[in-house]
């Protein structure tokens, strides 16, 4: 299985965390990446709008990036196919 390296932002915070899957979205790794600030929106979003197909990132193999609006900023979940 794939190696997925998600980096998330919110809040002006950065959060990473890497998890091994056959999809990078099917399953709620990404949420280990969240930073502090944005710990409590774990059980807001974790059945919603970031599971599912993503957008590939222009000019980069294998990046995806999901983004949401939550609380009036954007919470940006980006997805990187990590070889390891």
């Amino acid at each position: 299985m794939p190696l997925y390296t998600y980096v998330v932002h919110w809040g002006g915070e950065v959060g990473v965390c890497q998890a091994r899957r056959s999809n990078p979205w099917g399953f709620g790794d990404w949420t280990g990446a969240l930073p502090s600030s944005a710990k409590g929106l774990a059980a807001r979003i974790s059945n919603g709008d970031l599971y599912g197909p993503a957008d590939e990132v222009n000019n980069l193999q294998r990046t995806w990036r999901k983004v949401v609006r939550i609380d009036g900023a954007d919470l940006v979940v980006v997805a990187v196919e990590t070889k390891g």
